[in-house]
């Protein structure tokens, strides 16, 4: 339409478009009121006359030729059917002065159209009717339900429109208790880093889905227009919603693991349904290695220590960890894999030279990031079991699988290439020279970092690989969530702050943009939420890729390592380690960026950094529980700290790591 402005925007737990034509300003305010059933606030004000509102429902699916219709003039409502599918049914508020459906482009206003052969796969069925604006402000509600018959589907969209204020009125009101514990940024930070972090933490927000067949309680899925459980995905979006829900973001990682199909959780639906089955028909989930799972779990409890959950996932991590040993350990004692589904990068050559999902590949080659990913969960469940003060006996043999698997990744060092490699058993190869996946090395992954993390690699090995760091910072490893994370906590494990700062800028400063763009919202996935990857052009993305909730991994970056905030391993206290890493771009002296509102182990906190060189900045912490501030550097020196106005503050260098406790606060442990 000529002369049109507007876009997308998140509203709540609900989508709005908003725009402007010919002094006509409107939104359109779209939500579900329940499973079935769709409305939308339509708001005006300005010049109206001769304006019409033309409402549409597209009604096919491809290779759907058969549909059906029917107008039901003394209900304001028009019902739509395409093959097989449910009937939807749209239902007005006001009376319209047009109805009609088109078949391939073809209209008729007939009360009862029935169309078959005539409509072609590839053509579209549709219906629409048109209301008039007949003042100069005002709203109108419609509503689109869904049902077997049309009587059924229009009795839904009917009912629908009689709840539609009070459910959009709950709607508003669950994401005002929501960011009444969500942490914001405020102050200096680019507007569109702003409004990206909102993005984020609703979108992960709406990964988590309301208690639905097998599964007895909250659960997250991985995107929400596949609803299924993904270990890796799930531990991931999770650790991050405990920014803002932290007990939700735990009752939802319950679900994965208590209502999980075997002790591997494999990927599946809320029908109970196995999504990926192997070959051999073995039901597969993602494994240690993919998106970290076990260090994910810790993170989160770290975040807000809750013992009682805490006791609940150590067997199921435990019981996961024995499921890889006893299923996936060959009869030398390495991890394998059963197929590339497991691994996490599809097809890889790297794994399979027949780039399969689902072939067996488990006598082919022995990764050595799932012998650094046994190694890294059995030390977590060691810190777990000291949580829970758990038997000597029992800490001790997973302190001995530890070493046992940390000595198999060491094995796996080349020593002339200075890196980690796969192992080959004898009448196997890796990829032949020059062979790529998704553009890149295809024997070079940023799984092969994990040995950087909870002290895998010898200090010589440590030292080499993380001089590697920066050759990770390009696509295609850059431009997804999964590989991002793990090259960024790697990197911050191997202190290398300034490698994962440009990596993390680097993504920051596209993505953000693009997700907050005005224009070109019908161009790739649509703003306002996070997406499945983070291509170099916003048109390599389509819709069916938006809501994707690893996309919002952004959050983590910006969080972990530009912020550099984590907690503290020591839960019986309210202590954060802190390494500001800001990049260039954000050290303006005079500036103020503010992580507000962050509730951290039960303490509400503001965060606020304040540059005063290219070298050093100004920490600000205001808690209004705390009564003291102790700080100490990297080196265990005290960092000496001032009161201003109430507010703790302490200088810092960039990049040099700190520990900071609150003093006079109840302990996170002392909570429970």
């Amino acid at each position: 339409m000529p002369g049109l402005r507007g876009g997308w925007r998140r509203v709540g737990r609900a989508q709005s478009f908003d725009g402007r034509w010919n002094g006509l300003v409107f939104s359109a305010l779209f939500f579900l009121v329940a499973r079935d059933s769709l409305a939308c606030r339509l708001r005006w004000r300005g010049a109206v006359e001769g304006i019409r509102v033309i409402v549409q429902v597209l009604a096919n699916r491809p290779g759907q030729r058969d549909g059906r219709s029917l107008r039901m003039d003394d209900r304001r409502v028009l019902a739509l059917q395409s093959g097989w599918e449910p009937w939807y049914a749209l239902h007005s508020q006001d009376r319209w002065v047009a109805c009609r459906v088109r078949a391939d482009g073809l209209g008729s206003d007939e009360g009862e159209v029935v169309v078959g052969a005539a409509y072609s796969e590839a053509g579209s069925w549709e219906g629409e009717i048109e209301i008039p604006l007949v003042s100069t402000a005002g709203e109108t509600w419609l509503t689109l339900g869904r049902g077997p018959t049309a009587d059924g589907a229009a009795q839904v969209a009917e009912q629908a429109w009689v709840e539609a204020p009070s459910a959009l009125e709950r709607l508003l009101s669950e994401d005002d208790v929501f960011w009444m514990r969500a942490p914001r940024l405020e102050g200096d930070w680019p507007p569109s880093w702003q409004r990206g972090w909102v993005y984020d933490l609703e979108t992960t927000w709406l990964m988590v889905r309301p208690a639905a067949g097998v599964f007895r309680g909250p659960w997250p899925t991985w995107f929400l227009f596949r609803p299924r459980i993904v270990l890796a995905e799930n531990s991931l979006d999770m650790s991050r919603l405990a920014y803002a829900a932290p007990e939700l973001a735990q009752r939802a990682l319950l679900t994965v693991l208590e209502d999980a199909a075997a002790p591997n959780i494999p990927c599946m639906w809320p029908s109970g349904t196995l999504d990926m089955v192997a070959l051999d028909g073995s039901a597969c989930g993602t494994s240690p290695a993919w998106c970290l799972p076990s260090h994910n779990f810790w993170l989160t409890y770290l975040w807000h220590p809750d013992r009682e959950w805490l006791s609940r996932v150590y067997p199921r991590l435990a019981g996961y960890l024995e499921w890889w040993l006893t299923h996936r350990r060959d009869s030398e004692g390495w991890i394998v894999y059963q197929c590339t589904w497991e691994s996490g990068e599809d097809n890889t050559p790297r794994l399979d030279p027949q780039r399969t999902g689902h072939r067996d590949i488990s006598a082919e080659v022995s990764p050595a990031e799932l012998q650094a990913a046994v190694a890294m969960s059995a030390r977590i469940l060691v810190l777990m079991g000291r949580e829970l003060d758990r038997p000597r006996g029992e800490r001790d043999r997973w302190e001995s699988l530890f070493r046992e698997y940390q000595q198999r990744t060491w094995e796996c060092w080349d020593e002339a290439e200075g890196r980690f490699k796969d192992r080959h058993p004898p009448g196997t190869a890796p990829p032949s020279p020059g062979e790529t996946y998704d553009g890149a090395d295809a024997t070079i992954t940023p799984l092969h970092l994990i040995p950087l993390l909870y002290d895998i690699a010898t200090p010589t090995q440590r030292e080499r690989t993380a001089k590697q760091l920066s050759s990770f910072n390009r696509p295609p490893w850059s431009h997804w969530p999964s590989w991002s994370y793990v090259i960024a906590e790697a990197g911050r494990a191997a202190g290398q702050v300034g490698a994962v700062v440009e990596l993390c800028e680097g993504i920051l400063s596209r993505v953000w943009p693009e997700n907050d763009r005005r224009e070109y919202f019908d161009v790739g996935a649509r703003p306002g939420t996070a997406r499945e990857w983070w291509p170099a052009h916003i048109e390599e993305l389509s819709v069916w890729r938006e809501s994707y909730g690893w996309g919002a991994t952004t959050a983590n970056l910006l969080l972990r390592h530009v912020i550099g905030f984590s907690p503290d391993p020591d839960t019986r206290s309210i202590a954060f380690e802190l390494t500001p890493g800001l990049p260039a771009g954000l050290r303006s002296p005079g500036a103020r960026l503010t992580l507000a509102n962050l509730h951290y182990r039960g303490v509400p906190l503001d965060l606020t950094y304040l540059p005063r060189s290219k070298d050093m900045l100004q920490v600000e912490i205001s808690a209004p529980s705390a009564v003291g501030l102790r700080v100490v550097d990297e080196n265990g020196n005290p960092v000496a700290v001032g009161i201003v106005e109430k507010r703790f503050t302490f200088p810092a260098q960039y990049a040099r790591r700190y520990r900071v406790q609150l003093v006079g606060t109840p302990s996170a442990t002392q909570e429970q």
